[in-house]
Order: C-alpha cells, then structure tokens, then sequence
C-alpha cells in the first residue's frame, strides 16, 4: 500500500509518489512546448467560448503549475487555483492575479466565495454547489 503524505492542509492528502514526481518541476513548462501544446491551445481555445466575459471569477482545480490561469488572469479573470502539490502552488501564487492555495476538488470553497465558473482538469465544468454568494 502506498503511503499518504498531507500537504499544508490536513485535509488534503497526496500519496508520496506523486509529490515526487511533480518535485521534479518538469509540469510547469509540459503544456509550453513540443505536441503538448496542442492540449494547452485546446483547452484556451474551449474555455474562451464557454466562460462568463471578464471580470467574473473562475475557481480553476487542478491546476498545477498555473499554465492556464495565467492567461485567464491576463484576460481579465479573477483566478484562484488549487492543487494539492505545494510546488505548482507556490508557483502559481507567483503569477499576477492569481491566488493560488493547497487544495482539491473535495475541498473546494465555493461555499465561501463567489465562483461564476470551475475549471477542472483543463476543462470547464459546473461548481458542485454552483456559483454561491
């Protein structure tokens, strides 16, 4: 049985495994070259048809490094980003306009804040408690 290590946040837990195969820092610049760029246009190109005009804000789960809500923040979006791997979110918290924290798809605030779209896993779905004041 693999071993489960928590993140910053107790309630977020990632197997070991997978910490360490996103330590190696390779996710970041994945989607920015050779045929995966293909899945970033994609994904850019689908979410730009579905999504709210800006300003609205988008909850994006899952999502590493940041690849994509750096250009949703440049567009004009307010982004939060959560993904359970500390390294892609101190990465992400550097990008402007974006606010990045440890978290999942089971820990997901949109009861707390005001979501008008969810992004999981590259593409656009609804919030499981859709958008809340």
């Amino acid at each position: 049985m693999t071993e489960t290590t928590r993140s910053q946040d107790p309630a977020v837990r990632v197997r070991e495994e997978i910490l360490a195969y996103y330590a190696r820092g390779k996710e970041d610049g994945r989607l920015r070259q050779g045929l995966d760029r293909l899945e970033f246009w994609r994904t850019q190109d689908v979410l730009r048809r579905l999504l709210p005009t800006a300003p609205a804000r988008v909850l994006d789960v899952g999502g590493g490094s940041g690849i994509h809500a750096e250009w949703l923040a440049r567009d004009g979006y307010a982004v939060q980003l959560l993904d359970p791997v500390p390294l892609h979110v101190e990465q992400a918290g550097r990008l402007p306009g974006v606010e990045a924290r440890v978290g999942t798809r089971g820990n997901c605030p949109t009861r707390t804040r005001r979501t008008t779209s969810c992004c999981c896993s590259g593409r656009c779905t609804t919030c499981p408690n859709g958008p809340t004041a």
